[in-house]
This record gives structure tokens, C-alpha cells and sequence, in this order.
């Protein structure tokens, strides 16, 4: 007997959810050498610029 799209559709979004519940705490061990290296100020000494002042 085929399932109604629905059927799948819920118990698709239920495996989804439960697996981003499950696996939310996860931290990588090591960072993304692809990610470029991001210098910034630190928060409260944003270096103003010309148009800020």
C-alpha cells in the first residue's frame, strides 16, 4: 500500500528535527581551512571611520 505524500513528508520532518535536536551540541574539533581568517575589533572598540564621525 502506497503512504499519502503527507505521511512521508511528517516522518521526514520528524527524522530531520530529531537528528538537529540530537546533534545541535556538536562542535567541530578542528576549524575549516577553507574559512578565510577574519580580523575584527573587538566588540565596543569598533575603529570609527571617516563617515561615522
Amino acid at each position: 500500500m502506497t503512504q499519502p505524500n503527507f505521511v512521508v513528508e511528517r516522518r521526514l520532518h520528524d527524522a530531520i528535527t530529531r537528528w538537529l535536536l540530537e546533534t545541535a551540541d556538536v562542535i567541530p574539533a578542528d576549524t575549516d581551512p577553507r574559512l578565510p581568517t577574519v580580523q575584527s575589533p573587538a566588540p565596543g572598540t569598533a575603529a570609527r571611520s571617516g563617515a561615522d564621525l
